[in-house]
C-alpha cells in the first residue's frame, strides 16, 4: 500500500489549485489526494468539490449536515444576506465611528439652535417685565390685566421647564459624543500600532513570496514556511 503524502500548508495547496485550474481551463475540485497532488475533476454544480466519495461534493447542505454551524459561522443562508455580510466584512470603515459622531454633532447643533431661538435669558427677561406689569395692575387695581400677566408668567415657567429638558438632552447627547470620540481615538491608535507591526513583517512576507514563485518542491516550501513562522513567533515574543 503506497504511503500517504502529507498535506502541505493551505497556501501551497491554493497555489497548486490555481495552477491546475489554469491548465485545465476550469475550476477544479482541489481536494488533496492521499497519493499527493490535488483532485483535477470539475466540482459539482453549486459546490466547491467533486462527487468523488470523501471529497465533499456529496455532503448535505444546511441543517441537514451533522457539522452544520449556525450563527456568525454559518456559510449557508439567503444569498442576499450572505452577500451583504461579505460586503460588510470587507468594508474598511466597518469599525469606524465617524458616521455616528457626525450624527450626534449635527443633533447637538440643531438642539443648540433651538436654545438660541427660545433662550433662557430671554425667558427670564420676559418674566421680569411681566412681573412689573402685574404689580402695576395689582396696585391700580386691574384684576383682569393682573390675571392675564400671571397666566403669561405661568406659561413662561412651563416653557422654562421644557428648556431645562432640552438642556438635559444636550448634556446626554454630549456625553454620547464624547464616548464615541474616545472610542474612535483608541481605534485610531490601535490601527497605527497594527500598521507598524505589518511594516515589521513586510520584508519577510515579500521574501516568502519570492520563494513561492521560484521554488516548486512542496517539501522545501513547507520547511521554508515553517522556519519563517517560527521567526515571526519569536519576533512577536520579543515585542
Amino acid at each position: 500500500m503506497p504511503e500517504r503524502v502529507p498535506k502541505p500548508n493551505q497556501k501551497i495547496v491554493d497555489r497548486l489549485i490555481a495552477k491546475v485550474s489554469k491548465e485545465k481551463g476550469y475550476a477544479v475540485c482541489g481536494y488533496w489526494r492521499k497519493c499527493g497532488g490535488v483532485c483535477r475533476k470539475a466540482p459539482r454544480k453549486g459546490r466547491k468539490r467533486c462527487c468523488t466519495p470523501g471529497h465533499g461534493g456529496r455532503a448535505k447542505l444546511g441543517a441537514e449536515n451533522p457539522n452544520f454551524k449556525h450563527g456568525r459561522d454559518c456559510k449557508v443562508g439567503p444569498r442576499r444576506l450572505i452577500a451583504k455580510m461579505e460586503k460588510s466584512r470587507s468594508d474598511p470603515q466597518l469599525l469606524s465611528l465617524r458616521g455616528e459622531i457626525s450624527f450626534y454633532d449635527v443633533q447637538l447643533w440643531e438642539m443648540i439652535g433651538n436654545l438660541d431661538e427660545f433662550g433662557t435669558v430671554q425667558t427670564f427677561r420676559e418674566m421680569s417685565r411681566l412681573r412689573k406689569l402685574a404689580l402695576v395692575a395689582k396696585a391700580r387695581p386691574n384684576k383682569e390685566a393682573f390675571a392675564g400677566y400671571v397666566d403669561r408668567i405661568f406659561a413662561l415657567i412651563d416653557s422654562g421647564s421644557t428648556e431645562f429638558e432640552r438642556l438635559m438632552e444636550i448634556s446626554r447627547v454630549t456625553e454620547l459624543k464624547k464616548s464615541l470620540v474616545e472610542s474612535e481615538r483608541k481605534a485610531i491608535v490601535d490601527m497605527r500600532a497594527i500598521i507598524t507591526a505589518e511594516e515589521q513583517t513586510a520584508l519577510l512576507a515579500e521574501t516568502l513570496e519570492i520563494f513561492y514563485r521560484n521554488v516548486t518542491d512542496i517539501k522545501i516550501l513547507g520547511q521554508i514556511e515553517a522556519e519563517f513562522e517560527a521567526k515571526l513567533v519569536e519576533s512577536s515574543r520579543l515585542d
